[in-house]
């Protein structure tokens, strides 16, 4: 189940109890999944073998996926066309859907993912404007992207697009 900032309140996950956030998600720039807490889990599921953004193997097994954003630094200009990321992390490490990492705790989380120092990273770009029926389609940068809807806890449709097939320039 997904969350949603209300625009004054707190993000409802779930049937859980609201948490609070952590900073204003309206002062952060270009968010693509504005108003969903960063590091908020947003999906918990059993995965085939895979590869992240990172071109890293995710093995096959119960994995979570956790909303963050790339750090706007020197180490990852154009490292990808967008900040927003959903790191994926090994179930077993990723208990509580409700609760909230800081930053450094979700990266050493997802890189627990491949084994490596980094994160497990999917990368997010925009969507259209509404949800869509889920398709999957190349851009002209030659990425393959995901795009659907995401139903939340409200029962409003979030909409949402994936590269499911690029690697990052390293």
């Amino acid at each position: 189940m997904l969350g949603r900032q209300a625009e004054d309140g707190p993000l409802q996950v779930g049937d859980s109890q609201p948490v609070l956030l952590p900073c204003d998600l309206r002062t952060q720039a270009v968010l693509i999944l504005a108003g969903i807490l960063l590091g908020n889990r947003l999906e918990a599921n059993r995965w085939q073998a895979a590869a992240d953004f990172r071109g890293h193997r995710i093995p096959a097994g119960f994995n979570t996926l956790r909303y963050d954003l790339m750090p706007n630094d020197g180490n990852h200009l154009g490292a990808a066309p967008n900040r927003d990321f959903l790191l994926v992390v090994p179930a077993a490490s990723d208990g509580d859907p409700g609760a909230t990492f800081k930053f450094q705790e979700l990266v050493t989380m997802s890189a627990r993912t491949t084994g490596t120092k980094h994160p497990s990273p999917l990368s997010l770009v925009q969507a259209d404007a509404e949800p869509s029926t889920p398709a999957v389609s190349k851009d002209d940068q030659d990425h393959w992207t995901f795009s659907g809807g995401m139903r939340l806890s409200s029962g409003e449709e979030l909409p949402l697009a994936l590269v499911v097939k690029e690697t990052a320039q390293q």
